[in-house]
């Protein structure tokens, strides 16, 4: 079990360095020449590395979460509940995204369809939510503690 620890330990600061890298390459090419930045080539591997950390957790978290539900199966009825009730909450976001492309002057893009924006729509619900839930639950967390 130590070993699995200095290995995502391992990982964990691999990742942070090669962010770290990378925002501050795409920081010094905005600073440092204005045709650069209008060229924006480390801004869109910046955000496609952004897109690979953040399915590399979403990958590992679902692993853990499988993994730990099998581990110990008394809490296989609550896990499958929990996945679920994720499922139901990301169907409900889905339904409620509006798909209608955008008016954008000069856009030129192919990203202004109905498909990638109830995607992002989704994300914003899914996001609004998660800072809700989270509030909601650090107050109650200190009431809780305020009573005992």
């Amino acid at each position: 079990m130590k070993l699995i620890g200095y290995i995502s330990q391992g990982v964990m600061i691999v990742l942070m360095v090669l962010s770290v890298v990378l925002m501050a390459l795409s920081a010094t090419e905005a600073s440092s020449d204005a045709v650069a930045a209008a060229d924006g080539s480390w801004t869109g591997t910046v955000i496609t590395w952004a897109i690979v950390v953040f399915a590399i957790g979403l990958i590992g978290a679902a692993a853990s979460y499988v993994v730990g539900a099998f581990v110990d199966t008394s809490n296989l009825l609550k896990s499958a509940i929990v996945v679920v009730g994720a499922v139901v909450l990301v169907g409900i976001c889905w339904a409620l995204a509006d798909g209608t492309p955008l008016p954008l002057v000069g856009y030129e893009g192919s990203e202004n369809v109905p498909f990638w924006l109830k995607i992002a729509d989704t994300g914003l619900f899914l996001g609004y939510i998660a800072a809700i839930v989270a509030i909601v639950s650090i107050v109650v967390s200190e009431v809780v503690q305020l009573f005992r």
